[in-house]
């Protein structure tokens, strides 16, 4: 049997799945705000899921960020809880 040559399509695929499944992994935690909120108005649905998308990612490139720099790995929770702490001080005086 030999081996066939597979397309660069199928090989980019199999090289940055891990990404996909790391991301749909975190989408699913507890942390999730789609999860947490039921709306039948499909906008406010969509809205709530590309926010969670946008977190994720942004929770991803900070995470690599610090490795980057040889420090310590952030938790999940603690991301979010210092992301929200900064969101709130934005009007504050």
């Amino acid at each position: 049997m030999r081996p066939v040559p597979a397309p660069e399509l199928v090989r980019d695929y199999h090289r940055w799945m891990g990404g996909v499944d790391i991301h749909d992994q975190l989408r699913m935690q507890r942390y999730s705000i789609q999860g947490g909120y039921k709306s039948r108005k499909y906008y406010k649905t969509l809205f709530l899921g590309l926010l969670d998308m946008a977190l994720v990612n942004a929770f991803i490139v900070f995470r690599h960020h610090r490795n980057v720099n040889n420090q310590r790995p952030a938790k999940h929770f603690a991301f979010f809880e210092t992301l929200v702490e900064q969101l709130l001080a934005i009007d504050s005086p």
